[in-house]
């Protein structure tokens, strides 16, 4: 409810969110799979490495605060308080639990990614194509919910 009580007393948030969407969307939609030539080896290494994109990608997705707010809700029905007076090794477990779920999720995901990438030519494209699609539709969505209502 926090959340929710600060995108909507925020409408620059919201905005902003929306032409983010639209933006990466087309972005997506429009994007070719042509390889581009070498600059530079260690930028082009780093922007290749499954795991820099996929951290990059958890630390700048929503879902992550879906993530977070389903573990804390969690933890606070099964009756166990975490706050910032829980002890130290409390917290450390917690924290050690987030983070070793948020690796074998990566890990799994990059291993399925492989194997649909295996059975499918072309699956970047298609996925490309749908991603933006309902980017741009959730984009749309929201500059409509704005405006009109």
């Amino acid at each position: 409810m926090v959340v929710n009580d600060f995108f909507n007393a925020n409408q620059w948030l919201q905005i902003t969110i929306a032409i983010l969407l639209l933006c990466v969307g087309g972005f997506l939609f429009f994007k070719s799979n042509k390889r581009k030539t070498k600059s530079s080896k260690k930028l082009n290494k780093l922007l290749q490495s499954k795991y820099a994109t996929g951290f990059l990608l958890g630390l700048f997705n929503p879902p992550v605060l879906i993530y977070w707010l389903l573990v804390y809700s969690l933890i606070n029905t099964n009756n166990i308080m975490l706050s910032l007076q829980s002890s130290l090794v409390v917290l450390f477990l917690f924290f050690v639990g987030v983070y070793a779920g948020k690796i074998l999720t990566l890990y799994l995901y990059s291993k399925f990614s492989l194997v649909i990438k295996q059975k499918f030519e072309n699956i970047n494209v298609i996925i490309n194509k749908v991603t933006g699609s309902l980017l741009f539709f959730i984009g749309l969505i929201n500059v409509f919910k704005i405006y009109f209502i």
